[in-house]
């Protein structure tokens, strides 16, 4: 084991601080944010709204009228969340990817509109869903057993889109489950420093629940650079003590 090759979690924030503070990065991946945001502004607020008036109508609703209002509200926000949650995928991983290309060159040009989009082609765009839908279940599987399967999958399916996306910029379009496998494997040991590391952002997470969402504009790159720069520590490192994998 080469452990003088791994970063402390103190330096991958610092890495990530110091790529995110170069001419422009910070600003671009925070403009990329503000549609994503819209809409998870607006789902709140519709079902909101939604939950609101079935409330208000409690009264003069029988028993029976009242159960099914709230049976359709809530399949009506299922459907509107599937459909958010699906396109703020697409946002979020754009912006998380575009983290790791500045992770490992800060200087590389970034246009708003190509970092907002950047998925939204024939290369990335099924294979992504592919894998977006197949996480979801393995992790919500796991989860209806007591969550801790759920975590477990969750944090060593984490590198998926990482590795999807350096697959493909080189031509190699192994599948989903080859690359959910590369996963597990890159994240053999190492669940428990990634598990800390998300721990260690919750007042993040906080002041984006405060701010109903609006600090994601700067919270959101700052954790996926960090989480990137994790990815790039822990494939170096494998690749250092598997000379020959690919």
């Amino acid at each position: 084991m080469n452990d003088d090759l791994f970063m402390t979690r103190a330096e991958m924030k610092a890495r990530a601080k110091d790529r995110l503070n170069h001419p422009g990065v910070r600003l671009k991946l925070a403009l990329a944010l503000i549609l994503p945001v819209v809409i998870m502004l607006i789902l709140n607020i519709v079902v909101g709204m939604g939950l609101k008036q079935v409330m208000d109508q409690v009264t003069s609703l029988s028993d029976a009228d009242f159960i099914n209002r709230v049976q359709q509200a809530t399949m009506d926000t299922q459907k509107k969340s599937l459909f958010a949650n699906l396109l703020t995928f697409y946002f979020f991983t754009g912006v998380s990817l575009t983290t790791l290309d500045v992770v490992r060159n800060p200087d590389r040009p970034l246009r708003v509109f190509d970092i907002m989009f950047k998925l939204f082609n024939s290369t990335y765009f099924f294979s992504m869903l592919i894998m977006y839908v197949l996480v979801t279940l393995i992790v919500g599987v796991g989860s209806a057993f007591f969550y801790v399967p759920g975590i477990i999958f969750g944090l060593g399916l984490r590198l998926v889109y990482f590795l999807l996306y350096d697959a493909r910029q080189r031509g190699d379009n192994r599948g989903a489950f080859t690359i959910m496998g590369d996963s597990w494997r890159l994240m053999r040991g190492y669940k428990a420093d990634l598990l800390v590391m998300y721990l260690s952002f919750i007042p993040w997470y906080l002041l984006s629940a405060l701010t109903l969402g609006l600090a994601e504009l700067y919270v959101t790159p700052y954790i996926q650079a960090t989480i990137a720069v994790f990815y790039e520590q822990v494939r170096i490192r494998y690749a250092a003590d598997n000379p020959d994998s690919d």
